[in-house]
């Protein structure tokens, strides 16, 4: 039984016009969005993934930071060896550790309605898919030890420091607990009027006998892998995609 903040899609232009009515974005305000391609799985960071997190790091290390945290450190450490231009805010620096597959408390979103439905039908085509439509606290400032203060979650706009954060429009969610799954709750008062049924987490599901043919749609739109992943890994995956399709 689908609850007040859950939706159902059968095509593109459907889902497209759910977004409009309900979860509408701009750049840099309002709503943001992530898609996966499995309905079952929680919505949490890689670093709170129990094959990540490690419960018991606050007691045998009681005078360290988070696990996940220390691991960011050894990855600074050995980074500057690969690249000697690394950004100097650290937020920054777990925004490129997260691009480049390291597990992190940073949640992947984008602005582009479009490019969170592409990621909730390319793959595991065996399962309903879900895209979650965020309304969020912001990150204020990009202070380089803010995020180690960070209490709540919050959304965080990055710079374009990849060329694909540009493409994907991306932006992060930072997770001070990221073994938590984000779940809905009231909206912050600063967007009780955007907030659909008051609640700043809603989803849409993505029915899985149907998401072939979205995913044909988002090719026609130019939504493909090539455009997402703009290097020769992203083209030959879009190559491979339009066989399979």
């Amino acid at each position: 039984m689908k609850q007040q903040h859950e939706f159902e899609v059968i095509d593109t232009i459907l889902y497209l016009s759910i977004i409009k009515k309900y979860f509408k974005s701009a750049r840099r305000l309002g709503y943001c969005y992530r898609g996966q391609s499995n309905i079952d799985w929680q919505l949490q960071p890689k670093a709170g993934r129990e094959e990540f997190y490690k419960k018991n790091w606050s007691i045998t290390h009681p005078n360290n930071d988070d696990y996940d945290l220390c691991r960011f450190k050894e990855w600074q450490d050995y980074a500057v060896a690969y690249n000697s231009n690394l950004p100097k805010l650290e937020l920054e620096q777990l925004a490129l550790a997260q691009h480049h597959g390291l597990a992190t408390r940073l949640l992947d979103w984008s602005t582009n309605p479009l490019v969170a439905l592409f990621f909730a039908v390319n793959n595991d085509f065996d399962k309903d898919g879900v895209v979650y439509c965020y309304l969020g606290h912001k990150a204020t400032t990009n202070d380089n030890q803010l995020f180690r203060s960070i209490q709540e979650v919050v959304t965080y706009m990055p710079r374009a420091i990849t060329q694909r954060i540009v493409n994907q429009q991306g932006l992060f969610t930072y997770h001070p607990n990221p073994n938590l799954e984000l779940k809905p709750e009231e909206a912050n008062i600063m967007y009780k009027n955007d907030a659909y049924n008051n609640l700043n987490l809603s989803k849409i599901t993505i029915l899985k006998k149907y998401k072939n043919t979205i995913l044909k749609e988002l090719f026609e739109l130019g939504i493909d892998e090539s455009f997402l992943f703009p290097d020769l890994d992203g083209l030959s995956r879009m190559i491979n995609t339009q066989t399979s399709i």
